[in-house]
């Protein structure tokens, strides 16, 4: 999920059917999941929702640096 959100454009706000497309088709998971785990994400402060529970998600520059790593 970190890696989906990486490749997103990190000045725009994501929704879960945004996610999904991003996510590799082998890895798909359902929005519902996504919910659950970027709301995780919030939770660890990898994630943020600047305009609100209902306008999206980005990464945290905490995020894209766990991300990046885990890319290596």
């Amino acid at each position: 999920m970190l890696q989906a959100l990486a490749t997103l454009d990190p000045t725009e706000l994501a929704s879960a059917v945004r996610i999904a497309d991003a996510i590799d088709p082998s890895r798909r998971v359902s929005e519902r999941s996504i919910v659950t785990i970027v709301r995780r994400l919030l939770e660890l402060d990898l994630a943020e929702r600047p305009m609100g529970d209902r306008s999206g998600a980005r990464l945290t520059l905490k995020g894209r640096r766990i991300a990046r790593r885990i890319a290596e």
